[in-house]
């Protein structure tokens, strides 16, 4: 895949992974792979702000401004005002370290794990920090070995039985695709490694399986240049899945896709994993098939097919009558396999999503169709089937994390802002 010359389909696909997890620069332009118009990137484990860089982050161990002043080296114009009502956000404490894409997980104290992404001068970062909800805080904790970035898609790390955070594959700094994986424990603060992955992968789906299990789906087995610099690119994605049992503290592959699946949506149904949409590719035409796996047999079926015209790449979310919610635009019907779109069109892309304690749907943030970040929130009504518009976000934000808290709220954290400068910022929707 190249900036330039693309067909449609390496489009959607391309400026999907850029707009989930946003632009690099203020002159990046859209749809292209993956921040590749980023400068350079280098390694840091200290929050990314190092004496060299210049760049006027905090300093380790202490917590950005929450309210405008300079948040981990950006400054923020976020208004902070508001009261907390339903359906508004809130601003609470800033990271120390501005990331875009970073990997998060909400541990099994409710406390939240912010690691890894860019900050805000396009340095490629291995440190880490967690949330507090009662304090409204971030505290840095223990760096990872490697940058894991992009280590899965769209969905939070996921937290084994144990409460320890499994992060394994993406990229390191060096642009090398990692086969390694680490594992955060919340009770000392530190990660450490676990067994490897058979294959390096980028951009997987994540699931957890209701007996603990996790499986890596599909994503890019391959890569040309050091990410993210200019020109590098995608060159091979794979149908592989690897799965990780906790027990063992192990990886194994179990059958594949029936092809390749790049970006894809995947949920838990009944406990079964349906792997929905997503591209196949380089070059990337839009995958139709909807497969299904069955945990006893550690097989896939293909079950259906995504009527014509429907993708999935963001999000997908099982909403309380059991229909499912693709990419905010349609919802399939599991015992037909066939979609209908939503009432009042969702149009924004990329966006955060996270699904409520009631089971609605949660968007915000994203991009508009000029490829800008955008500060709006929506809401997808379960009951009534159709998206409404909430009080909107404190800043525009694209490539963050919105995570769903034990109180109900949804902590929405780091992405770069209109201008694509990484934020440090995070805001609290109350539903």
């Amino acid at each position: 895949m190249t900036s330039s010359g693309r067909s449609p389909a390496v489009a959607i696909a391309t400026s999907a992974l850029v707009g989930c997890f946003g632009s690099s620069t203020p002159s990046a332009p859209q749809g292209q792979t993956d921040g590749a118009a980023m400068e350079a990137a280098t390694v840091v484990s200290d929050g990314g702000t190092d004496a060299t860089t210049g760049d006027g982050g905090a300093p380790e161990g202490s917590t950005g401004a929450s309210e405008g002043g300079t948040d981990g080296g950006v400054t923020s114009d976020a208004a902070c005002a508001g009261d907390g009502g339903p359906g508004t956000f809130t601003c609470t404490g800033s990271l120390a370290t501005a990331r875009i894409a970073p990997g998060a997980a909400v541990l099994s104290s409710g406390a939240v794990l912010v690691a890894g992404g860019w900050n805000a001068t396009d340095q490629t970062v291995t440190s880490a920090e967690v949330y507090d909800p009662a304090t409204g805080t971030f505290a840095p904790t223990g760096s990872m070995t490697d940058a894991h970035l992009w280590a899965g898609w769209t969905a939070p790390w996921p937290v084994l039985p144990s409460g320890k955070v499994l992060t394994g594959g993406g990229l390191a700094a060096s642009g090398a695709l990692l086969a390694s994986a680490e594992l955060y424990d919340p009770a000392t603060g530190a990660f450490s490694s676990t067994g490897s992955l058979g294959t390096a992968v980028i951009a997987f789906g994540l699931v957890t399986l209701p007996e603990g299990s996790v499986l890596f789906i599909g994503g890019y087995s391959a890569v040309t240049g050091a990410a993210p610099t200019p020109g590098w690119q995608y060159t091979a994605g794979t149908e592989l899945v690897q799965s990780y049992a906790p027990t063992a503290a192990l990886f194994s592959s179990v059958a594949p896709l029936a092809e390749q699946r790049l970006f894809g949506c995947n949920v838990v149904l009944a406990g079964t994993v349906l792997a929905i949409g997503g591209w196949v590719g380089p070059p990337a035409t839009a995958e139709s098939n909807i497969e299904q796996y069955d945990p006893a047999t550690t097989e896939w079926t293909t079950v259906g097919t995504l009527d014509d015209g429907v993708t999935c790449g963001d999000g997908a979310f099982v909403l309380p009558d059991g229909q499912i919610l693709l990419d905010g635009n349609n919802i399939l019907d599991p015992t037909t396999w066939t979609t209908t779109p939503t009432t009042n069109t969702f149009t924004t892309t990329s966006a955060m999503f996270a699904q409520l304690a009631t089971g609605d749907v949660l968007a915000v943030g994203g991009q508009d169709s000029t490829g800008t970040a955008i500060a709006q929130a929506q809401i997808y009504q379960a009951a009534t089937g159709e998206w409404v518009t909430v009080g909107s976000l404190h800043e525009t934000r694209s490539g963050g994390r919105a995570l769903l808290l034990p109180s109900g709220d949804v902590l929405v954290v780091g992405g770069g802002n209109a201008s694509g400068a990484a934020l440090a910022s995070a805001e609290l929707y109350h539903p």
